[in-house]
């Protein structure tokens, strides 16, 4: 049972919040009978909603297994059978889950879980799930080490009762999976590498390539797939893995894609987590950028003091003409670094802008306009854009003035092309990103689009203006 959307656990950005939205989340309640559920298991972070449970409420209970209960009405619910306090407690973590209260609900599930041992005892798959869905909470809470305890106990249980039915195999694959978001969660990259890799190879089927040869490869059938992609994208994204990262959601998006539709708020979650880690890639690329423009200028610098000097003379020694000559290699070197990681940056950027505005696109149709998610994306949008936009005025200044410096006649083209450059104003209007149109229609959407066409084609952003 359960949205189908469940299974996504996205783990970058807003989309970390690992729930589906109020507006459609179900609950999660344990079964009170004694068989085990068929259903698919959520992914860690996530629960599937299941129908009401009569039976009689209590009082909220101690945060321990065994506590006694405080409160006038205690004596009358302490002596109720421990399958009627079962489905009590299960109302209980009913209201709790559509109350968001988080601590309620450790609390609901640890008497739950002692409810499970003294009717069902030790080794039973309800048991298994109770210590996955603890573990699920904690981890909603930010209780890593916590949570990473309780997907141990249920991996412990569920080994113990060894069953071999599609229903365990399922919870093995979530409990792997949950294992491997905790090790990474906590900087154990090859715990969390291992316990994935086990969780994806869960969801590999054989298949015939174009070659007529037999290979494993996902499932695209499988829903545990996505899940697992996204955990595997924040463990490559927490290790500095940006384009692993990006591939992985990428893959997860196809999928979720072709399970829920292209305007699912899931799917608006997924570009999210691929623009906030092409943030992460960006912000790299521009320091490994900034190390060789700081070594290039050095370079440049030194040679024009050298050129001052010697006036366009022949330096004496073979030594120093030697030299002289590996200088000017390097800086060529590095200018062609340079102009190689300048279209790295600009890429990405195009990349991060173009994600986060698909997901604000997204997110407002599917939540309307003025929900916080769709508001906040609006704005991470406009102030990147904006910020891109003054990087591409200065971009062209650059290179505008770099063309003026080989003009025969330096000082008047360098006072025409200030002129010029005044005149142009380079405002955010040129890029549509100023106002909303009239009429209802949003300028922004253009511009955004038209920016991120810049970044990609540099011909589009950086005209020719050695002849103003």
């Amino acid at each position: 049972g359960g949205d189908a959307g469940a299974d996504l656990y996205v783990t970058e950005g807003m989309a970390t919040a690992g729930t589906r939205g109020r507006e459609n989340a179900g609950v999660h309640r344990p079964p009170t009978n004694t068989i085990p559920s068929r259903r698919r298991v959520a992914a860690p972070g996530t629960f599937p909603p299941t129908a009401p449970l009569d039976g009689r409420r209590r009082q909220p209970e101690a945060e321990q297994e065994g506590e006694e209960e405080a409160g006038g009405e205690g004596e009358e619910e302490v002596a109720l059978p421990p399958n009627e306090r079962m489905a009590a407690v299960s109302e209980r973590i009913r209201q709790l889950e559509e109350q968001g209260d988080l601590e309620g609900l450790v609390r609901a599930w640890v008497e739950y879980g002692a409810c499970v041992r003294m009717h069902l005892g030790d080794a039973h798959p309800q048991l298994v799930r109770t210590h996955f869905y603890l573990a699920t909470t904690y981890l909603r809470q930010k209780l890593v080490a916590q949570a990473l305890q309780h997907f141990k106990s249920a991996d412990q249980v569920n080994a113990q009762l060894g069953g071999d039915d599609e229903d365990s195999r399922n919870l093995h694959c979530r409990i792997l999976e949950g294992m491997g978001l905790c090790e990474t969660r906590l900087g154990r990259f090859s715990a969390a590498h291992s316990l994935l890799e086990r969780a994806k190879a869960a969801c590999m089927v054989k298949t015939l390539n174009d070659e007529g040869e037999t290979v494993e490869e996902l499932d695209i059938a499988d829903p545990r797939a996505a899940s697992v992609l996204v955990a595997l994208s924040e463990l490559y994204s927490a290790q500095g893995k940006y384009p692993e990262a990006v591939d992985c959601l990428v893959e997860a998006y196809l999928r979720k894609e072709n399970e829920l539709g292209k305007d699912h708020v899931q799917v608006g979650q997924l570009f999210n987590a691929m623009g906030t880690i092409k943030q992460k890639h960006l912000k790299e690329l521009q320091a490994i950028l900034a190390d060789i423009e700081v070594i290039l200028e050095s370079s440049v610098r030194v040679k024009q003091q050298i050129d001052d000097k010697t006036q366009g003379m022949h330096l004496p020694g073979e030594t120093e003409e030697r030299g002289m000559e590996e200088l000017v290699r390097d800086i060529a070197n590095y200018r062609e670094k340079q102009r190689e990681k300048q279209h790295e940056v600009r890429v990405c950027k195009s990349e991060c802008l173009d994600y986060l505005n698909r997901a604000r696109k997204i997110i407002s149709k599917a939540k309307g306009a003025k929900h916080a998610d769709a508001v906040s994306l609006t704005k991470t949008v406009s102030v990147l854009a904006a910020r891109f936009a003054e990087d591409e005025k200065d971009l062209i200044r650059a290179k505008t003035l770099e063309q003026v410096n080989q003009s025969p006649d330096r000082k008047k083209q360098e006072d025409e092309t200030k002129k010029w450059l005044e005149a142009q104003g380079m405002k955010l209007d040129e890029w549509g990103l100023a106002s909303p149109a009239a009429g209802g229609g949003n300028t922004a959407d253009d511009g955004v689009d038209n920016l991120i066409n810049a970044l990609r084609n540099p011909s589009v952003a950086v005209p020719n203006v050695a002849s103003p």
